[in-house]
């Protein structure tokens, strides 16, 4: 099991990082349609929302399943 972790949004003058969650999805989901973007990330393009939203839920779990890692990821506003 994952430890639960309280993370707050960090906001400065040209950023604000908000911890990834499900709200994020329809931001997100078109551009991990851009297939520019696996030039540069080991994932493979999601074959539909449903997919992408599955792997949005899993990683905004916080960690793995057996609770050996924690897994801290953020979206990126400008």
């Amino acid at each position: 099991m994952t430890p639960a972790l309280e993370l707050a949004e960090i906001e400065t003058s040209r950023l604000v990082l908000e911890p990834l969650g499900s709200e994020h999805i329809d931001v997100l989901y078109p551009k991990f349609l851009d297939e520019n973007l696996y030039r540069y990330i080991s994932l493979k393009k999601p074959d539909c929302k449903k997919v992408f939203t599955r792997r949005i839920e899993n990683m905004a779990r916080g960690g793995s399943q057996d609770g050996k890692q924690i897994w801290l990821n953020w979206v990126a506003f400008d």
